[in-house]
């Protein structure tokens, strides 16, 4: 069976918007969802955003989110961070596996993503593509479909500093994940 082969352009532009979002803050305070109150700052947690081939070994990219607890109810709220529902992958990389799914089965979507410097087995492919049927806004960029908020994500992370990463509300508006 032949590769299939990514053009270089490519793999930079996606390796970049999984990588570059690393050590990024998210921090926006939200209102619970329970009694509509303030919360107060409880802590933050580290939440793995993609996994990718760094240097020859498997490297987890993450962010920190912080968390409140409510002060009227007690409940624990979460900053709004780019997540889909119930998954361990950010937003951007989920719609990168729909997008590559559309077109290619979910070991080939696995390979395409590996040689993107993307690790995802097949199995999670599967699974995201089972779960999130949602459309993905995605344009031909060097004749390959890439999502839109990755490419965005992208032009982002490379019009930054490149010793400090881009804000969460900054990441969460290119991406088009803003409440």
């Amino acid at each position: 069976m032949k590769p299939n082969l990514i053009p270089p352009m490519v793999t930079e532009l996606v390796y970049t918007a999984c990588t570059g979002v690393e050590g990024a803050i998210f921090t926006g305070i939200p209102v619970c969802h329970v009694c509509g109150g303030e919360g107060k700052v409880h802590d933050t947690i580290k939440r793995r955003f993609s996994r990718v081939i760094a240097g020859g070994t498997i490297k987890d990219i993450n962010i920190l989110v912080r968390r409140f607890i409510c002060s009227k109810c007690g409940h624990l709220i979460v900053s709004p961070a780019p997540f889909y529902e119930k998954t361990r992958f950010g937003a951007p990389v989920v719609d990168l596996c729909l997008t590559i799914a559309r077109n290619h089965p979910y070991y080939q979507t696995a390979r395409i993503l590996e040689q993107m410097g993307i690790i995802i087995d097949r199995g999670t492919v599967r699974n995201l593509v089972l779960h999130h049927n949602h459309a993905v806004e995605a344009g031909f960029f060097i004749n390959l479909l890439i999502p839109v908020s990755v490419i965005n994500l992208s032009s982002l992370i490379m019009s930054c500093d490149p010793k400090t990463p881009p804000t969460g509300a900054d990441i969460m508006e290119v991406i088009g994940m803003n409440e």
